[in-house]
């Protein structure tokens, strides 16, 4: 089943979307007696009917449920909603870590305060025999107050699980993974979250990671073969005994780190009283991994030919469509890396991994265009054919609200949580509403027409694009903006990155990013002779898509290079990734029909309906989506099930 705001879930009401992942997806809840505000977290659509993924979040629950510590996300409450499960969780207001270090190093003061905390975390789970298996920034949250909380245990083990393998580990998690996890071997221990935090540590003070490739399979060699350069060579200003404390952290041999967080988190506590401190962290024992024995360096080349030996299998399956009947965790590690190729299903012979999709409901709403789904799917947006726009009610049709002055430039936004709606007017601005009530939030004014709107992640900021020639990013919550020179005739589309403060702006040729943190910059992503009318990164932020007309072009962002390019049939009116990690495209032709094509793999998933569309739109994922009829109906197609 599917879960909306505005829902009643048990005894609770689902009010906002907070976000999603490569399995769960979590809302904000309130609770119907009490008021509280909670996270509720659910497996995205297509995951609970899966085995591995249901069975994961089950041990997940459990797990989280025995921890009561401060600076671990609490459990509240699990249930059945008919046959998928359900968890409520403490809502953690803030940021994660990873937006932190986004921003550029964490000063050493505030990394070792943060450090402590989470130390202090993994010390408790740790002492209670839970490996948390994953940490990484994302999975660490920081509150307003400077609260650190540990979160996501989807990957933990205990004592009592004795071969429990990574599938399902979200992508970045090899940024940070322990040599032990990378070389496939089963008994992990606590030591391997002590080098995952040695990594986070890495990063926050330098804002690189240790080791910084692109592919699975080079982040799986770097972990076991090589040595990250010292914190201080690429942050001098750094104490020298930080490059000690790391990089025993990340010590090759297990034996070789800091036997426990508590050993950790008290040599991080006495350089956060005395950042001058002279600390011993060097036993006789540690030695470099250069300075390995022949025989080791024999096991690494036979990691490498291991390695390469899976991947070229794993190509020879995928490519004749069967699943692996002998699976080993460096296999399963590998695979989740690729696009999560454990959740393809064997069908007739061949890996089949896209949705049906059957009409949900049909409204008489006589649509124009720019159409806009709110990332819960809870609202529709759209221009009407009489002038002005208007949200309605995906669950009902009904028309919750009017706004009269709405100019046909760019199409309607909503923010992360679908409680705010950016139209842009006619009056050379654009207005932000609240959908609930129609109450005005702002107005964002401009010299010209707007032509391209674009929330951030929390619903914080809005950028706007206008034909002066300008683009703007806007806080909502003082009303100030950071101005930026644009093309002449206004930026088309507009996307802000999900996992830091950066801003995608389309323009003649390029696509123009945009930094928004302290150390402002200005890169250009090279796309010869288009300038792109869309533009979605991916829920990771690791990839950008953009299309203009039938062409549509998809960006590596770590290694700022162009990925992939092709041409569809009919012109692209949206893009969306899908929960496998595969982007989709929605196409609209001359006749007015509405298709969604894998744009990998150049394939058509879905024609939605016969009757000719003038307008279509993909809701989050491409779980749903609406089609405006020339007939003056709308139609809204539902993702039925994760076959075909």
């Amino acid at each position: 089943m599917s879960f909306h705001v505005g829902d009643q879930v048990g005894d609770y009401r689902i009010v906002g979307a907070v976000g999603s992942g490569g399995a769960g997806q979590v809302f904000k809840v309130e609770h119907r007696i009490t008021g509280r505000l909670d996270a509720m977290k659910v497996l995205l659509q297509g995951r609970q009917e899966s085995q591995a993924p249901a069975e994961r979040f089950q041990r997940e629950i459990k797990l989280q449920a025995s921890l009561n510590h401060p600076n671990i996300a609490s459990v509240h409450n699990a249930f059945w909603v008919g046959d998928e499960l359900v968890m409520v969780m403490e809502l953690v207001d803030g940021v994660s870590l990873d937006r932190v270090i986004a921003e550029g190093p964490v000063p050493p003061g505030k990394t070792l305060r943060l450090a402590v905390q989470a130390l202090q975390a993994l010390e408790y789970a740790h002492n209670r025999g839970i490996t948390h298996r994953d940490i990484k920034p994302e999975n660490i949250m920081v509150t307003p107050e400077g609260t650190v909380k540990l979160m996501d245990f989807g990957l933990a083990k205990d004592r009592e699980d004795a071969k429990l393998t990574q599938t399902g580990a979200v992508v970045g998690s090899l940024f940070y993974i322990s040599p032990e996890q990378a070389r496939g071997l089963d008994q992990t221990d606590h030591r391997a979250d002590i080098y995952s935090f040695g990594s986070v540590l890495y990063e926050m003070v330098t804002g690189s990671k240790p080791f910084p490739y692109n592919s699975s399979y080079a982040l799986l060699q770097a972990a076991v073969n090589e040595d990250p350069r010292p914190p201080t060579e690429l942050e001098p200003s750094l104490p020298a005994v930080m490059d000690a404390v790391i990089l025993r952290a990340m010590a090759k041999d297990p034996e070789e780190r800091f036997p426990s967080a508590r050993e950790f988190r008290r040599v991080i506590e006495a350089m956060a009283r005395n950042p001058g401190v002279q600390i011993n962290v060097q036993s006789p024992q540690i030695r470099t991994w250069r300075r390995r024995s022949t025989l080791e360096k024999q096991s690494r080349r036979q990691l490498v030919f291991r390695a390469l030996f899976v991947l070229l299998c794993l190509a020879g399956l995928l490519y004749l469509g069967v699943r692996s009947l002998s699976r080993t965790p460096l296999v399963e590690e590998v695979e989740a890396y690729q696009r999560e190729a454990d959740q393809a299903v064997e069908s007739d012979g061949r890996l089949q991994r896209s949705p049906r999709y059957e009409p949900a409901d049909r409204w008489e709403l006589d649509l124009q265009g720019g159409l806009a789904v709110s990332p819960a799917a809870a609202w529709l947006a759209g221009r009407l054919e009489e002038g002005g726009a208007a949200v309605w009610d995906m669950r009902t049709g009904a028309q919750v609200a009017t706004f009269p002055d709405a100019a046909t430039q760019a199409a309607p936004v909503f923010s992360g949580d679908g409680a705010l709606v950016a139209i842009a007017g006619g009056d050379n601005a654009a207005h932000v509403y609240r959908v609930a009530t129609s109450e005005p939030v702002r107005r964002l004014a401009h010299l010209g027409p707007v032509t391209a709107l674009a929330f951030n992640a929390d619903g914080g900021r809005v950028a706007t694009a206008s034909a002066d020639g300008s683009i703007r990013v806007w806080d909502l919550r003082s009303g100030e903006s950071l101005g930026f020179e644009g093309p002449a005739d206004g930026s088309k589309a507009l996307a802000f990155s999900p996992t830091g403060p950066l801003l995608a702006a389309a323009e003649p040729g390029a696509v123009r990013l945009l930094g928004l943190g302290r150390q402002g910059s200005r890169e250009a992503l090279s796309v010869p002779n288009l300038e792109p009318a869309l533009l979605r990164f991916s829920g990771n932020g690791l990839e950008l898509a953009g299309a203009a007309g039938a062409d549509i072009a998809v960006w590596d962002m770590p290694a700022r290079k162009l990925k992939t390019t092709l041409r569809l049939s009919a012109p692209v009116v949206d893009l969306a990734q899908s929960a496998q990690g595969d982007w989709v495209a929605l196409t609209l032709d001359a006749q007015g029909r509405a298709r969604l094509w894998d744009v990998e793999r150049q394939r058509e998933i879905a024609a939605l309906g016969e009757a000719p569309a003038r307008a279509a739109q993909l809701g989050p994922q491409a779980v749903r989506i609406a089609v405006a009829g020339r007939d003056g109906r709308t139609t809204l197609w539902q993702a039925s099930s994760a076959q075909p």
